[in-house]
């Protein structure tokens, strides 16, 4: 029985190791950073690396709106908006519907089938794109909402391991 072993995720798949050391060393060297624009693209790509995503986006609270503030995939192209999109007009870019039910709950969602998965039916992003499995996270600092960490997976369903989700909780609250 796979489930009770600690390298399977709540589905019995086998898991990835967490690089544990990685992880501390990409977040102690955010601290390091002093242009904003850096340290977003080091958060982004450290929680991709962390649970194994190949797309990631960044969403953050700003002045009481939701704006999309950086992206980056697998090939280590990122793009950070120096003029962040209005989460709502980014119908394109982000699953909106999703985004907003994890800011507005503060609960964290992982869709392990983004295509049979109806609670997100309708998301223009989800129904477009070939994402196979899907994790938002909030981001917040006490009682404050901060944003909202989108991390997906092209390639495979259920694509994210409890143990990296887990660890990227703790990295986000």
């Amino acid at each position: 029985d796979t489930s009770s072993s600690p390298h399977a995720n709540l589905s019995g798949t086998p898991t990835r190791e967490i690089d544990l050391a990685r992880v501390l060393h990409s977040v102690g060297s955010i601290s390091e950073e002093l242009r904003l624009d850096e340290v977003i693209a080091r958060v982004l790509e450290a929680a991709m690396t962390l649970v194994g995503a190949d797309h990631g986006l960044l969403v953050l609270d700003q002045g009481g709106e939701l704006m999309l503030v950086a992206e980056a995939d697998s090939l280590e192209q990122r793009r950070i908006y120096p003029d962040p999109l209005l989460l709502r007009d980014a119908a394109a870019r982000a699953p909106v519907g999703l985004v907003n039910f994890v800011a507005r709950t503060g609960q964290s969602v992982v869709l392990d089938d983004a295509r049979e998965d109806l609670r997100f039916a309708g998301d223009h992003y989800l129904e477009a794109s070939e994402v196979r499995s899907i994790l938002a996270l909030p981001m917040r600092k006490g009682e404050r909402r901060l944003g909202v960490l989108v991390l997906e997976n092209h390639l495979t369903t259920h694509g994210f391991a409890a143990t990296s989700i887990e660890a990227l909780r703790m990295i986000t609250s």
